[in-house]
């Protein structure tokens, strides 16, 4: 640039002195803008003016500078860092509603378990209250089977103890018609009237089972409704007959009899 610069002011030195002795100085002197020279333009000189290793500016604009390789990088890293921050909330959100499902199928398994038990639950009770009803019935039964039979054994020995009693009650009314027969009573509570041409006397069925030591005339007697308070003719009871009767126990079973 500076051996350029020093041509061009020699062909202006040399053009302004062949010019010195014609016309007016200051009109026809020729000024050269140093400036200009100094800095040829990029159309004029082209490519071929410029030097190794300096760009021009559409090529500065084209490549770009350290900052914007710094700003660009850094947002690349931003971009990327919301790139991981989105992934990993996403991933975060997706855990989450996993997580909530999982929860919700608990729940739901959790409920139907509940619901299971409970219906369970429920059966058992109401085959235990069918148990029970049934058990109450059958006892109701055996209690109702225990009273009827019960009744009808009860029945059963009534009319075998009636039997019995009257069996009883006929064996004692032929013994004692018998006795009374062989005494010559018609009646247990007859009085039976001895005549004689001295004296008459007078007694009574008891004083004559009394008389035979007949212990078993005696209760049959009073079995049936002889009085024994009666006296004979002697003024004797047939308790008071059977005790001056008495001679070596004797007649105990017929006292015993009279004392029942």
């Amino acid at each position: 640039m500076g051996a350029e610069t020093s041509t061009m002011q020699n062909v202006a030195a040399t053009t302004c002195q062949g010019c010195k002795n014609l016309g007016d100085k200051n009109v026809d002197t020729v000024k050269v803008d140093m400036s200009t020279l100094s800095k040829p333009s990029n159309a004029a000189s082209g490519k071929e003016n410029s030097s190794p290793g300096q760009m021009t500016e559409s090529q500065a604009e084209k490549s770009p500078s350290a900052e914007q390789k710094r700003l660009k990088q850094a947002e690349e890293q931003e971009a990327a860092r919301r790139r991981a921050e989105e992934e990993a909330a996403e991933r975060q959100r997706l855990r989450v509603l996993e997580m909530h499902k999982q929860l919700e199928q608990e729940n739901e398994m959790r409920k139907r378990q509940e619901e299971q038990e409970r219906q369970d639950r429920i059966q058992k009770e109401q085959i235990a209250e069918q148990e029970r009803l049934q058990a109450e019935e059958e006892q109701e039964h055996l209690r109702q089977v225990q009273k009827e039979e019960g009744l009808r054994l009860l029945k059963q020995q009534q009319v075998a103890l009636k039997q019995k009693e009257e069996a009883e009650a006929r064996r004692k009314n032929e013994s004692l018609s018998a006795f009374l027969g062989k005494t010559g009573f018609s009646g247990v509570g007859e009085k039976k009237v001895k005549k004689s041409l001295m004296s008459s006397s007078f007694s009574y069925p008891l004083h004559a089972a009394v008389e035979q030591k007949d212990a078993e005339a005696v209760s049959l007697l009073l079995w049936a409704g002889a009085d024994p308070k009666l006296p004979n003719s002697k003024k004797l009871t047939p308790l008071k007959l059977a005790e001056a009767k008495n001679k070596q126990g004797s007649h105990d079973k017929v006292i015993a009899a009279l004392a029942a």
